[in-house]
């Protein structure tokens, strides 16, 4: 009986530290997405930019659920992601791309034909 109490509390113990590590993650990628999307889409005759923000389907449990992205370019109404043609979709990727890296960067990634659609 004990060793189930204890291996009942170490996996509440990681289940816990798991939640809490992404739950840091997305506050930061969700918390930045806007701003570069903003930078990302900003123009002389759009000087605001478009909009981008992040959204957890279930905030009780993360895992089970999804995660939404939404992008708005500039003068665009909100459109599901599908909608959005081939070059404000990769705008909008390299924005949560940028964002994910600036929560934890790496020494480099390479991005091949990231432009294609543009």
């Amino acid at each position: 009986k004990e060793r189930v109490k204890e291996a009942t509390d170490a996996f509440e113990d990681v289940r816990s530290r798991r939640r809490s590590i992404f739950l840091d993650a997305f506050q930061h990628i969700a918390d930045s997405i806007d701003v570069l999307y903003k930078e990302l889409t900003q123009s002389a005759s759009h000087p605001l930019g478009g909009q981008a923000y992040l959204s957890l389907e279930s905030n009780e449990d993360p895992f089970l659920h999804g995660v939404n992205f939404t992008a708005m370019p500039p003068t665009k109404r909100f459109r599901e992601m599908e909608q959005l043609s081939g070059g404000e979709k990769t705008i909008a990727a390299v924005a949560l791309l940028f964002s994910i890296h600036s929560y934890r960067s790496s020494p480099f990634f390479v991005l091949d034909e990231v432009d294609a659609a543009l």
